[in-house]
């Protein structure tokens, strides 16, 4: 079985939005003194637009709408939970991320 990398792991993590908020900080930082990992964060993400532009478009529910609407209004942070889009890409689109 192939290990993954712990760096290319957060790495992946990162993109996709699954670090914790001070992971994802001190991540940031330790970025900045890598560009090497930098510009592999940077493929990852390309990777992560190229499989959304893939997938067939899906409307989110209704009431997806209604707290983004309601965020704006109240000038919150919008928050859609990652299993919504887990569940629409498809575990086979999901894996080719981590390919990258």
């Amino acid at each position: 079985m192939a290990e993954f990398d712990p760096l290319e792991e957060r790495s992946l993590l990162y993109v996709l939005g699954e670090l914790p908020r001070e992971k994802a900080s001190a991540f940031e930082v330790e970025l900045e003194a890598a560009p090497e990992w930098m510009q592999r964060v940077r493929e990852l993400e390309e990777g992560a637009a190229m499989l959304a532009l893939a997938c067939p478009p899906k409307r989110a529910p209704k009431a997806t709408w209604t707290d983004i609407e309601s965020a704006i209004e109240a000038d919150m942070t919008i928050v859609i939970p990652w299993e919504w889009f887990r569940i629409k890409a498809g575990p086979q689109r999901l894996r080719a991320l981590q390919v990258g």
